[in-house]
């Protein structure tokens, strides 16, 4: 489990029993870009949906007690690869997001490994927020952009020390 003192947030590993839950937080989330782009399809949606939860690590995020979204991550054998970071709209624009993308580059950068992951071409709000995170496009493509991080390309402070890898720290 994952937590921060000040922020008291909390990342647990998903059970089965989220599965409902975090797929209506999809729903909000994704549909209008998903509808945008190929159009939505329920069962594939679900169908997809079980996929990604059995082929990625999730865990749900908590704040104070309260279900704040999840994430979907990959471990591949050159890159952390982040499937998903939903956050419910209420909790968005609140730095939910950026310490769970924090933890997720110490995360990378303990194991020596860059930060990739994708975002839908209509999304141009999060692309934003990955940019701010320190993310670059690496390509563009017909539906969205890939983007990645790398601690090799963090800025340094005048002190020698590298900026903006965060403050988010694994429990023990």
């Amino acid at each position: 489990m994952t937590f921060s003192k000040e922020m008291k947030m909390i990342l647990r590993p998903a059970i089965l029993s989220d599965r409902a839950t975090l797929f209506d937080i999809h729903v909000e989330l994704f549909r209008e870009h998903i509808e945008k782009i190929w159009g939505w399809d329920d069962q594939w949606q679900i169908a997809n949906f079980k996929k990604e939860w059995d082929e990625a690590t999730t865990e749900v995020i908590y704040f104070d007690d309260e279900l704040l979204g999840y994430m979907q991550t990959r471990n591949k054998p050159d890159h952390l690869y982040v499937l998903n970071l939903a956050l419910n709209p209420k909790h968005q624009n609140q730095g939910h997001g950026s310490w769970v993308m924090n933890l997720i580059k110490n995360r990378a950068t303990t194991q020596g490994l860059p930060v990739r992951l994708s975002v839908f071409k209509t999304n141009q709000r999060v692309i934003a927020f990955y940019e701010r995170l320190g993310f670059e496009v690496d390509e563009k493509t017909e539906t969205g952009c890939a983007m990645s991080w790398s601690s090799s390309t963090l800025p340094e402070s005048k002190e020698g020390k590298q900026v903006g890898a965060g403050d988010a720290e694994e429990a023990v």
